[in-house]
């Protein structure tokens, strides 16, 4: 997928651009009244993504002039449901990644779980408290696109590949001082999204190749997955191998995946990370 459809190209003037979307935004206020239609002028320069997910966002019905992330659960509950993800086990040298990443975006890094809701975040204190009183992105909130509407973290988890909404491209007023560039995590098994990793800045200081960025970093997250899985089968193998006496044992591990035994030609190969298609969003 050609980049200028993921992304603000550094090449853009961000303050121009910015204008160019402001009005396009205004437009869905047209009439002083929301409609489930998208107001004449409303798609003007728009990306077709962002189009599409501000018609899913109106049919939700939310208000993009008063609206909230809503906070689901407490930072207790969410401790405990961060060391449960998969990604957990890798805290240590997941946080030291996102740490240098956020440093470089000069934003903050966020990890969802696959349904948006905010399970860690890492980044300058004095962006976290303004991001967490203006926007509540804090730890337990829900950023899918159904209850914030068009953001970095939600409308990449509803496209399920690497994507940026920057500025006045976000449905929710509160949002229109960032840019948010999120990218999906994937189980190395199953293809399905365990998790979103989001960099959310200021638009006017943030990083140019922002996305880029958080694409790295998801990548050596499903990498860093991959890696775990081998360990994992290769202490079941040395476990449980001796065990097998009859011909009929198979060694399985918790995905089905057959790690030894007589029937070899049932057993699939070591998990990898697959290159998934990305579509093209429709004009």
């Amino acid at each position: 997928m050609p980049s200028q459809w993921l992304a603000v190209g550094a090449e853009t003037d961000p303050l121009t651009r910015a204008r160019e979307l402001q009005r396009s935004w205004e437009r869905l206020l047209a009439d002083g009244a929301l409609g489930l239609e998208l107001p004449p002028g409303a798609t003007a320069g728009l990306r077709p993504t962002i189009v599409e997910s501000w018609r899913r966002s109106l049919a939700t019905g939310l208000d993009p002039t008063d609206l909230l992330a809503p906070i689901e659960a407490d930072e207790s509950e969410m401790l405990e449901r961060w060391f449960e993800h998969p990604l957990g086990s890798l805290s240590h040298d997941l946080m030291e990644q996102l740490r240098k990443v956020a440093e470089e975006s000069r934003g903050i890094a966020v990890v969802t779980d696959a349904s948006g809701l905010v399970l860690f975040r890492i980044g300058d204190e004095w962006l976290k408290e303004r991001a967490a009183e203006q926007n509540h992105l804090v730890e337990g909130a829900r950023w899918s696109e159904a209850a914030d509407g068009t953001n970095g973290i939600g409308t990449a988890l509803a496209a399920d590949h690497p994507f940026q909404v920057f500025a006045f491209e976000h449905f929710n007023e509160r949002h229109h001082q960032w840019v948010c560039s999120g990218a999906p995590v994937h189980d190395p098994v199953s293809g399905r999204v365990v998790a979103l990793v989001d960099l959310s800045s200021l638009w006017k200081t943030a990083h140019p190749r922002s996305l880029e960025l958080v694409t790295t970093a998801a990548r050596t997250m499903e990498q860093r997955l991959v890696e775990v899985r081998r360990d994992q089968d290769a202490r079941l193998r040395r476990r449980y191998g001796d065990l097998m006496t009859r011909s009929t044992d198979l060694l399985v591990n918790r995905d089905g995946y057959v790690l030894a035994g007589a029937e070899p030609a049932h057993s699939k190969p070591s998990p990898q990370p697959r290159p998934r298609a990305q579509r093209r969003p429709a004009h």
